[in-house]
């Protein structure tokens, strides 16, 4: 079976991206799981996090993650697709 060059670099980067979201929802949950319960301002531990029903306090950049890593993620992934 012979496979076009292109559906080849389609089939790489759609399981790249997979394996790239699964890493970093593994990354940022074990980053919640060990969060501070109190607020710590010497490492930026600062912003409330329900983490289902537990509050705990994540950085800054783990805030951002959290609220445009998904569409960052879809974004990557629906931008190259389709063409000829």
């Amino acid at each position: 079976m012979q496979f076009k060059r292109k559906s080849v670099v389609y089939m790489v980067s759609a399981i790249l991206a997979l394996l790239g979201m699964a890493w970093s929802v593994v990354d940022t949950n074990r980053n919640v799981t060990y969060a501070p319960t109190a607020p710590t301002p010497a490492t930026g531990n600062v912003i409330p996090y329900n983490n289902h029903g537990k509050t705990v306090f994540i950085t800054r950049k783990e805030d951002l993650l959290q609220a445009w890593g998904p569409i960052g993620w879809l974004i990557w992934h629906f931008s190259d697709q389709g063409g000829s």
